[in-house]
């Protein structure tokens, strides 16, 4: 019986760590709010390089919040991308 036991175990951890990952928190969606308000106060819209950015960030983060209000757990990726894209944009707006 150990031994039918420990596999189980080691299952239900895996599916338990897989589950962990795919969270968003709150924090990285604040975040990725955040970075995309400061772009657009520094004036990423008026900076033809960092206006391309900007917008990709609106429109996955946009998408992301479409696939977390699903329970998608494609969203973390998706708000991950917006949030590079806002700090892209956010660079070339402080240059």
């Amino acid at each position: 019986m150990k031994r039918f036991t420990s596999p189980l175990l080691g299952i239900g951890f895996l599916l338990l760590a897989s589950g962990c990952a795919g969270a968003v928190p709150d924090e990285r969606v604040a975040a990725t709010d955040s970075l995309i308000r400061t772009a657009e106060e520094l004036g990423a819209a008026t900076i033809p390089q960092a206006t391309r950015y900007l917008q990709l960030a609106k429109d996955e983060n946009a998408h992301a919040q479409k696939l977390l209000n699903r329970g998608d757990p494609e969203a973390k990726g998706q708000l991950m991308r917006a949030q590079a894209d806002a700090e892209l944009a956010l660079a070339l707006a402080n240059q």
